[in-house]
């Protein structure tokens, strides 16, 4: 398994880190999943579970993304003047097209605690109308 922290979005602003499973030659990953903040805690999740899902998911075979909402953790405020409860899901669209682009990502499952579940579902909508116009 190995971990990189990435910066992404439309002004790089976003900050991440991608859980890798170990490849064997050859073999190609097509499974990813998004963890989506649970409030406002930043990307390890509440008491660091996402750093620990992230790396269990891994030594499954799933790339992991989980990565700061704008204004969380590492990740650069928005200056749009939209609220908190809707910023996240509205601005932080293509999480899952970052992971098409730099893998061979075909599938995508969005996980999410409590706030981050509820942005995982209008994610998935979002993301799949992204890679269908893609």
């Amino acid at each position: 398994m190995t971990e990189e922290a990435v910066l992404f979005g439309a002004r790089q602003s976003l900050a991440g880190i991608v859980t890798e499973p170990a490849i064997r030659r050859g073999a190609r990953v097509t499974k990813a999943v998004i963890l989506l903040n649970a409030g406002i805690v930043h990307r390890v999740g509440p008491g660091r579970i996402y750093v620990k899902i992230a790396r269990a998911l891994a030594a499954m075979g799933f790339v992991v993304l989980r990565f700061d909402f704008s204004g969380l953790g590492d990740s650069a405020v928005r200056h749009d003047h939209l609220g908190f409860d809707k910023a996240p899901w509205l601005r932080h669209k293509r999480p899952g097209l970052f992971c098409t682009r730099r893998k061979a990502i075909e599938h995508f499952l969005f996980l999410g605690g409590w706030l981050g579940a509820l942005a995982s579902f209008e994610t998935a909508f979002v993301t799949r109308e992204c890679l269908e116009s893609s």
